[in-house]
């Protein structure tokens, strides 16, 4: 059996914790000249790699699938891995609404839920999965390539930051309408950050190169903090301009957090049976926490009355709803048959 690679189990915890970070302070997506609005976005910045890097780890850990099994297995596995597993918890999260009273069943045609499920109205949250889809289906295709030549993913990355993430932006400072066909389609959805995950976990990088991507991390996290901060300000509600995971404070603040964990020393970590164990268990569950935390958070908050703006549940609630949701995902994951849709 393949040892597994330490920092991609690390990025994988970190990478659920921020996610459920973000959804505790939710609240930064209704502006507010407040304290806590302020606050709720230096997490809203600070975990804004999280989903950006799980492309990342697909890319860094399935794009060379080919030296263990053939295709038909590989969309085999991913189905049995993503697509069973949204069915499943989609159709759960139904029946806790209908339960609610937040969606009304019997109102809905057939037409109205197969919509729902498609566009993921159902858990809005759940709209991962979609380009997740589309590019499990792209891998086998820049599988090709990767075997005949790094220099294709380096000529697509370089394409595809320059008019996905570089090309939009610039649009909307000079509100100039972005024209769609503009984007290079080899890197549409997500694929981007699939070659950069690829990309960045094979090439060696000097520690100059390092340097200058932890650099433009920063200057991406102050860049949207700020932005957002003083637009808002000025306009009264939320500006998004430097919002999106494909726009390039996003895609600087990915890259650099993939960097750091890829390069740091872990060995203290890796030679420490006890610690590497209990790394590899909690990382098996990070895909779980992602699909339960979000019924955590709505029973707590439904059940407790929480104060979504007190720093408590901010903060601390975090730390509670990523441990619940942990807890029950291993529980799960002992219960045969119930341990397919937690992977």
């Amino acid at each position: 059996m393949k040892k597994r690679v330490i920092y991609f189990d690390l990025l994988n915890i970190t990478a659920s914790f921020a996610v459920v970070a973000m959804h505790c302070n939710g609240i930064v997506h209704s502006f507010s000249n407040t304290l806590s609005w302020k606050q709720s976005l230096i997490v809203e910045v600070a975990a804004y790699w999280a989903v950006p890097v799980f492309f990342m780890l697909s890319g860094a850990t399935l794009m060379e699938y080919r030296s263990k099994y053939t295709t038909k297995v590989f969309l085999k596995k991913r189905a049995e891995k993503t697509l069973i597993p949204f069915i499943v918890w989609s159709i759960l999260a139904l029946i806790f609404k209908s339960l609610t009273g937040a969606i009304a069943i019997k109102s809905l045609s057939v037409r109205e839920l197969l919509s729902m499920f498609i566009n993921c109205k159902i858990e809005n949250i759940y709209w991962f999965f979609i380009p997740l889809f589309a590019v499990y289906l792209c891998i086998p295709i820049l599988a090709c390539l990767i075997r005949d030549s790094y220099r294709y993913v380096e000529y697509m990355i370089s394409v595809g930051i320059a008019t996905m993430s570089i090309a939009p932006f610039l649009c909307n400072v000079l509100e100039i309408p972005f024209n769609a066909f503009m984007s290079f389609p080899m890197t549409g959805g997500y694929v981007l950050y699939v070659l950069l995950g690829f990309w960045l976990s094979k090439t060696d990088l000097s520690k100059n190169k390092r340097m200058l991507i932890y650099l433009l991390g920063i200057v991406g996290v102050f860049a949207r903090y700020c932005g957002t901060y003083f637009l808002s300000i000025r306009n009264g509600e939320l500006n998004k301009l430097f919002w999106g995971y494909l726009n390039w404070p996003a895609l600087l603040l990915s890259m650099a957090v993939f960097v750091w964990f890829r390069y740091q020393n872990w060995n203290w970590l890796d030679n420490n049976s006890r610690l590497r164990v209990a790394v590899t268990e909690i990382a098996g569950g990070s895909f779980g926490v992602y699909l339960t935390h979000i019924f955590i958070i709505n029973i707590v908050c439904s059940v407790c009355n929480v104060n979504v703006s007190g720093w408590k549940w901010r903060t601390l609630g975090v730390i509670l709803v990523y441990g619940v949701s942990l807890i029950i995902v291993k529980i799960l994951k002992r219960i045969p048959v119930i341990q397919r849709i937690v992977p």
